[in-house]
């Protein structure tokens, strides 16, 4: 289990948390609700008491007949922003100049600044790119680049393949739905960005068919599969602003360098 801290969108440590607690008058109470941050599915009495068994955990097996006894449990689900095409179009859109949109970002430390910025650079280009093709070509150019830290949280719920390429880690047997990639800092900034660039007619999403998987090697039969995926396209305005930003890459350097994780990175293999 891994705690991290934070002061708005400052990160601590856990030190500096532990001092500023102890400085408060009286003693504060925190209450940590545990399901929002495991699977739904193990808040079962049945289910926890067959992996105290496996796991050979009493702790596992107590808190199913705590379950067991006070019956079922109600617990609220976390919601999350809706960011598909039909979501994003039914945001009213508020026009901003190049020069707007940059002093919005540049003036604001949140994760969604950092993603807006992330978005504007990667697809100056004019290549359109889903949100993980942008996190992912990201991630690996800091990692190349070499001036932030490995603790950066922006290598959070990626993985590197042992000879520096980094890929998104996404749900399957034996990993934590808390370390893959849709519950990483990269993901959240990328989203709350791009519904920033959408509102500020900065950028659109458009439809493109894809075939096959980003995450698993398919038979030939699988690998013809249509699938319908989003990518992200700047506007005018939003070219604009990607042009006229001349140190966007020391902006997302220097942001996600203040933003330092303490876990480790899940590897391949």
């Amino acid at each position: 289990m891994n705690l991290e801290f934070s002061i708005g969108e400052m990160p601590l440590d856990k030190s500096e948390a532990t001092a500023i607690l102890n400085a408060t008058e009286g003693s504060p109470v925190i209450k940590i609700d545990i399901s929002r941050h495991v699977d739904h599915k193990l808040i079962d009495a049945k289910k926890l008491f067959a992996l105290s068994v496996e796991k050979k955990n009493p702790q596992l097996a107590s808190l199913a007949a705590k379950l067991a006894i006070n019956g079922p449990v109600k617990t609220e689900r976390r919601r999350y922003m809706r960011t598909g095409k039909r979501a994003l179009n039914a945001l009213s859109v508020t026009q901003l100049t190049a020069e707007q949109a940059i002093e919005q970002i540049t003036t604001n430390s949140s994760l969604k600044s950092l993603g807006a910025a992330m978005i504007l650079t990667t697809c100056q280009s004019g290549e359109q790119l889903t949100l993980r093709q942008i996190a992912t070509k990201t991630v690996n150019k800091l990692a190349y680049r070499g001036n932030i830290s490995p603790d950066s949280s922006c290598f959070r719920g990626f993985r590197s393949d042992g000879e520096g390429n980094y890929k998104a880690v996404t749900q399957e047997t034996g990993i934590k739905r808390t370390d893959c990639y849709h519950a990483s800092p990269m993901y959240t900034a990328l989203r709350d960005g791009l519904s920033f660039l959408v509102s500020s007619g900065m950028a659109i999403m458009e439809e493109a068919i894809a075939f096959g998987s980003e995450d698993k090697e398919l038979d030939e039969t699988s690998m013809a599969l249509r699938r319908t995926v989003y990518k992200v396209k700047l506007t005018s305005a939003g070219y604009e602003a990607a042009d006229s930003w001349g140190d966007v890459g020391n902006y997302i350097s220097s942001q996600w360098s203040v933003r330092v994780r303490h876990s480790s990175t899940v590897k391949l293999g």
